[in-house]
C-alpha cells in the first residue's frame, strides 16, 4: 500500500521554462497514474483535465498550456 501523498512542486527557475504555460513537477510513488484538473473558480468550481500521466521514477512533469487564458487557476490531483 501506498500512502496518498503527492507533492505538487513548481519548476525550478533553474530549468528551461516552459514558453506560455504554467509547470510543474508532481512528485509521489513510482508507476502510479495521476490525473491533474484544474479549475477557474473555487467558490463554483468546473475541474477540468489537464494531464494524466504515469510517474516513471515517481515524478512527472505537468504542462498547463492554457494557464495564459485566465487570471487565476487551481489545480488538484487525484488518482483515476
Amino acid at each position: 500500500m501506498v500512502q496518498w501523498l503527492p507533492h505538487m512542486q513548481p519548476m525550478s527557475v533553474a530549468l528551461p521554462a516552459p514558453t506560455n504555460q504554467f509547470a510543474f513537477n508532481i512528485n509521489w510513488a513510482n508507476g502510479k497514474n495521476v490525473v491533474v484538473e484544474a479549475c477557474a473558480n473555487l467558490a463554483a468550481p468546473v475541474w477540468t483535465p489537464v494531464a494524466t500521466n504515469l510517474l516513471s521514477n515517481g515524478t512527472a512533469l505537468i504542462r498547463d498550456q492554457n494557464s495564459t487564458n485566465y487570471l487565476n487557476r487551481f489545480y488538484r490531483v487525484r488518482t483515476p
